[in-house]
């Protein structure tokens, strides 16, 4: 799961079921925040969310959403 720290009040959560690791949403991460880790895509340790959701767009398997912060 990732923060998004620009916005503050949305996140982006990879549902790991869903993902099959083909890497589209790493390249579609301008910050560069994303990657493919043991076959599933996760956030880089540290790296703070833009919330732009480029990687959203990008996933074929619809495994990335934008939440609402709880």
């Amino acid at each position: 799961m990732v923060i998004c720290m620009e916005t503050g009040k949305k996140k982006i959560k990879i549902d790991k079921e869903k993902c099959n690791g083909c890497g589209l949403c790493v390249q579609a991460c301008v910050k560069g925040f994303l990657r493919v880790y043991y076959g599933k895509a996760e956030q880089i340790k540290g790296a703070q969310c833009d919330g732009k959701g480029e990687c959203i767009a990008e996933c074929p398997q619809n495994a990335i959403t934008l939440m609402p912060e709880s």
